[in-house]
């Protein structure tokens, strides 16, 4: 799988299957390779892929190949992953002779890793499918002037039990807040960030200086926002769960 070349293997067999364990994963850039933009996923992978949303220099897509199915060698910029549906993969990497096999990650694994080039082949009997966050920074993007982002009412940094961190490191976190029916959050903020909808549900929105409004959250829809500073609150009757991941990073003034 894309991603299941970048996650370190003492990792993979480690983490519990019960989710609710924080896994946070670390990793040292400065040994990776270059990003090459004309071998990115979205392009070369196209077929495999489904683009839910691409605003800001971050892109926000699904993967799934069947069994037998194999992904051309392709380049990864800085890039958030996290495990749907598992199964058992083969990863070539270039300079590596022999591929690794990778098998029994749990559902539920995300981690945060900078630039990877690999190819992959699906050898197992399932399909497999993850979410990706390619996060693009480039010296020449210039980022619109948005609210600002506070960072003493961090969304993450808040915690209580409604948050699960998966990953942190390279400016990138990847969190699961989870909001049960009537669970409020109080004001609180992101910086740029993309979300998922992991399972969907009503929830009553009110940014900061805008009046309340009521939002329609469909399980499995992602999408690219700005700095935003806002309260929620669960008003349907189903638990809802998202996965965020906030992409740290300096903005024009």
């Amino acid at each position: 799988m894309v991603g299941a070349c970048n996650q370190p293997s003492n990792s993979a067999e480690e983490k519990n299957n019960d989710t609710s364990t924080t896994t946070v994963v670390k990793n040292d850039s400065t040994a990776l390779p270059v990003y090459d933009p004309a071998l990115d996923p979205s392009i070369v992978c196209a077929a495999f892929s489904k683009k839910l949303d691409d605003s800001l220099g971050i892109n926000i897509y699904e993967v799934s190949y069947k069994p037998g199915d194999s992904l051309p060698f392709h380049s990864h910029p800085d890039h958030a992953f996290y495990l749907m549906d598992t199964g058992t993969a083969v990863i070539y990497v270039p300079g590596i002779d022999k591929g690794e096999i990778f098998t029994g990650i749990p559902p539920g694994t995300g981690w945060v890793m900078g630039p990877f080039n690999d190819a992959t082949k699906n050898i197992g009997k399932t399909s497999i499918r993850w979410l990706e966050i390619d996060v693009h920074r480039p010296a020449g993007i210039e980022l619109p002037a948005n609210p600002p982002y506070d960072a003493t009412i961090d969304r993450l940094a808040m915690g209580g039990e409604s948050i699960q961190k998966i990953a942190d490191t390279l400016g990138i976190k990847m969190f699961i807040v989870t909001m049960k029916p009537g669970d409020s959050a109080k004001l609180h903020s992101h910086p740029d960030y993309a979300v998922y909808v992991l399972q969907g549900g009503e929830m009553a929105i009110t940014a900061q200086g805008s009046s309340r409004r009521i939002v329609k959250l469909e399980g499995g829809k992602g999408l690219v926002i700005g700095p935003t500073t806002h309260t929620e609150k669960n008003t349907g009757k189903t638990t809802i769960k998202l996965l965020l991941t906030h992409i740290y990073r300096p903005r024009i003034k």
